[in-house]
């Protein structure tokens, strides 16, 4: 926040604290995501040094025995300033592989090699995320007879799924929300990654196509068995991937110009503030 003020997050300090400490001691969480946790609080504790608040007060007590533990030459993970590094693409070179991508559904059987999925993966990694959850996994198939069963539970597959050998299955993860505002952060932080996804894959010269996922409940009960998903795990889309069959045929698709998508904000004056 800008200007900070010494007094914030009173609603929740105590159970985030809370949930830090007991995080210490599940193995569910990685050493970086420990460092995150303690080095925001430590962030946190500092910045209400001087507040009136008794909310405050106790958490601090609470936590008082972890603040300023960070190791000597550990790199923080705590806020820090806007970086001031300057692009390492041009809007030319992005707009260029923006342009190169395109939805191939057809496929070699060369198998693409699994450091390329995972540098994929790991720019994914790196896309916005409400407060850093990353509530999402991809799943990963190459076994030719998993991809095709896999790419039948979604609709619009017949015509080309013997020709896939590849496939992703993003998976959201609502176990990290409590309040009915956050049902959709899957569908958001899920579509982000994904774009990233299929991006870092075309600029490692691998193709890709998008496949929708429908929201029927046999389809979604049949890849939860099939995936082994958990009640607050749900799909949000599939992506199909490999190196192109020279020989197929993509679709052209004509976008919408410019002037089309992008307005600039006008708010609408409704009936009752009118009256």
């Amino acid at each position: 926040m800008k200007p900070r003020r010494d007094t914030f997050a009173e609603d929740y300090i105590r159970e985030t604290v809370a949930a830090v400490l007991d995080a210490a001691n599940d193995s569910n969480f990685s050493q970086l995501e420990l460092c995150w946790f303690e080095d925001v609080l430590n962030a946190y504790f500092d910045a209400t040094v001087s507040s009136s608040s008794n909310i405050i007060a106790e958490a601090r007590r609470q936590y008082a025995f972890r603040l300023n533990q960070a190791p000597a030459g550990r790199e923080l993970c705590a806020p820090r300033r806007v970086s001031d590094g300057k692009s390492p693409v041009s809007i030319e070179d992005l707009r260029e592989l923006a342009d190169l991508r395109e939805s191939v559904r057809h496929y070699t059987s060369e198998p693409v090699p699994t450091c390329v999925v995972d540098e994929a993966i790991d720019v994914a990694l790196q896309s916005p995320t409400a407060c850093n959850r990353v509530p999402w996994q991809i799943r990963v198939f190459t076994n030719s007879s998993e991809v095709h069963e896999i790419a039948s539970i979604a609709m619009g597959t017949a015509g080309y799924i013997k020709s896939l050998s590849h496939i992703a299955v993003l998976v959201g993860d609502l176990s990290a929300y409590s309040h009915d505002r956050d049902r959709h952060l899957i569908y958001i932080d899920g579509s982000l990654a994904a774009m990233s996804f299929i991006l870092a894959l075309r600029a490692q010269n691998i193709s890709s196509c998008c496949i929708n996922w429908p929201d029927i409940r046999n389809r979604e009960i049949r890849m939860a068995k099939r995936l082994g998903l958990q009640p607050y795990q749900k799909v949000v889309m599939l992506i199909a991937f490999g190196y192109a069959d020279e020989d197929a045929i993509v679709p052209f698709s004509g976008k919408r110009d410019l002037e089309s998508v992008r307005k600039f904000g006008e708010l609408s004056v409704s009936g009752d503030e009118v009256n």
